[in-house]
């Protein structure tokens, strides 16, 4: 009995060697590049910081639009009707706007705000 326990233990040791060997060997050694890719895209403080950097690129292109031009098109329809003892008639009218302004010079207010 005790030789077989003596067998069991061997045989658990031998084996749990043997797993750690091949786990070792199933492992892949990655380059130096590759593990600072992993840490940038995994690092919170890393990818926080990316954000920041995407937003303030799309915050420069609206800042930028203070420099264009402002096309603004409206419409308005007006309709009455009118039922009154021998009178009855109706009236519509149609009207349609559109504003352009362009902002040229400001002394350099649109500029200051755009530098920030």
């Amino acid at each position: 009995m005790r030789q077989n326990l003596v067998r069991l233990t061997l045989f658990t040791v031998c084996a749990t060697v043997v797993s750690a060997t091949i786990f070792a060997q199933a492992t892949e050694a990655i380059t130096l590049d590759t593990a600072l890719q992993m840490a940038k895209k995994n690092n919170g403080a890393v990818r926080s910081a990316n954000l920041d950097y995407q937003a303030a690129k799309a915050n420069r292109k609206v800042a930028g639009s203070a420099f264009l031009p402002t096309l603004t098109p409206s419409y308005n329809r007006t309709e009455s009707r009118t039922n009154g003892g021998n009178f009855s008639g109706s009236q519509s009218s149609n009207s349609a706007l559109v504003t352009f302004d362009w902002l040229l010079l400001d002394n350099g207010r649109r500029q200051a705000t755009f530098r920030q």
